[in-house]
């Protein structure tokens, strides 16, 4: 009960992230800052469990996790955001469909997960339902080519392989360390990476949040019970299954997509967020036993 609302948490709070950060984005806040306001916003609230005095942080497995969470969820985050801001809410939230195919193939080699045919099959629907979605752009070689897909597609295998990092964390230290820790380590990261890179000035980025507050607190708000819940459930549940599951959220990407943005062709995106839904029941319902705890 408490994993299918830790599930349920996680798709809500997943696609209202990406409403108020494509909304912020398409007011002209910056990936890299915006990423930086959520993390930043995670230390402050979840830090306190980075310092509990029974942690398993001295250890040499464990810092090496860390870093390389860091260094894949950094990013794969920034360049979501990034994606976002050039593609619309309903193509972005179906793409997430590749996902569970990044993430059981990171699963498989690291965490040592073997799939099982129900959900290799899901896998295979997830994919066909891509084609329900390039249907409108042209085809599937002219939706894969646009920049914010690409982009996506990045993200998605940076943040897959992050997942794997984080599962690992999860069995050593529990959620709410690692929820802690991932913060932490991911604010300086993102600070020096902001501080050489950006390309607009803090005044910029400070008025995009100032004009729409609602939508920067709800982007930090939803992003915190998005990632909070999803180290939940990948303390009970398999990688490569959870990240199947959370796919419902493309379900609501499309409707939100299409309610604030007005984005078309609703009908060839919904209908690709259902069998791309589909598929992820198949690769629930092939659940595997956790192999690393």
């Amino acid at each position: 009960m408490m994993t299918a609302l830790g599930v349920f948490l996680r798709v809500v709070s997943n696609s209202l992230a990406n409403l108020f950060q494509k909304r912020l984005s398409k007011a002209g806040c910056s990936p890299v800052f915006l990423t930086l306001g959520v993390y930043a916003a995670t230390a402050a609230v979840f830090g306190v469990f980075v310092f509990l005095p029974a942690s398993p942080y001295h250890a040499g497995d464990f810092i090496a996790n860390l870093v390389w969470m860091t260094a894949f969820g950094v990013s794969g985050n920034i360049l979501l955001v990034l994606a976002l801001s050039q593609t619309e809410l309903s193509v972005f939230g179906p793409i997430n469909s590749f996902k569970p195919l990044f993430s059981l193939i990171f699963a498989i080699f690291i965490l040592s997960e073997t799939p099982t045919v129900l959900q290799l099959t899901g896998i295979a629907v997830l994919f066909a339902g891509s084609f329900l979605l390039a249907r409108p752009s042209g085809g599937l070689r002219k939706l894969f080519a646009s920049k914010g897909v690409l982009l996506r597609f990045l993200s998605l295998a940076l943040i897959s392989m992050e997942a794997v990092f984080l599962k690992r964390s999860v069995t050593l230290a529990g959620p709410l360390a690692t929820l802690g820790c991932w913060a932490f380590a991911g604010t300086p990261f993102l600070l020096a990476i902001w501080a050489i890179s950006r390309k607009k000035s803090v005044k910029s980025d400070l008025a995009a949040v100032r004009n729409d507050i609602p939508g920067a607190a709800g982007t930090i708000i939803s992003y915190v019970a998005m990632q909070a819940s999803t180290l939940f459930v990948f303390a009970y549940m398999p990688v490569a299954s959870a990240l199947a599951l959370f796919q419902l959220s493309s379900i609501l990407n499309v409707l939100l997509g299409r309610k604030f943005f007005g984005e078309k062709d609703f009908g060839w995106k919904f209908a690709a967020s259902l069998v791309m839904s589909a598929g992820a029941a198949f690769i629930v319902t092939g659940n595997l036993p956790a192999s690393v705890r």
